[in-house]
């Protein structure tokens, strides 16, 4: 799992890729709720939309997935247990916030993993927030 730091970093060497994502994630927010390069092609949005997704997530990591909705902008760099009856779901990863106000909690690390199921933000800059989630 990534380091808080190491997220920090690669946000910081990707800021302008990221701020084009989450514009057009903005844009796209009631025509879809999740995108990687995996299932790009499986969504409504247009051919020329579809490439810039894949351009964009490209220049940071193939194997980034976007989580899309009206309260934030996720990306995964880190998860698992989905689809599992016995564990827990979680991913680490970066979020952009539109309101300021997310529906978790502030600490000052998550390299130290919280044990409660819930969403937990580390500030990076403006609305831009290391993140982990974790649910049952």
């Amino acid at each position: 799992m990534p380091s808080d730091a190491e997220l920090v970093r690669l946000f910081r060497m990707h800021r302008d890729t990221f701020e084009q994502l989450r514009a057009i994630a903005m844009k796209d927010v009631w025509s879809v709720s999740y995108i990687s390069l995996e299932v790009l092609d499986q969504n409504k949005l247009s051919a020329d939309r579809r490439k810039q997704y894949a351009d964009l997530l490209s220049k940071i990591r193939p194997d980034l997935v976007m989580g899309i909705d009206s309260f934030e902008i996720s990306f995964s760099f880190s998860g698992g247990g989905e689809g599992l009856s016995v564990n827990r779901s979680w991913m680490k990863g970066i979020s952009y916030l539109p309101r300021a106000t997310p529906v978790g909690h502030f600490v000052r690390s998550l390299d130290t993993l919280p044990l409660d199921d819930g969403q937990y933000y580390v500030p990076i800059e403006g609305n831009w927030y290391v993140v982990y989630k974790q649910l049952e």
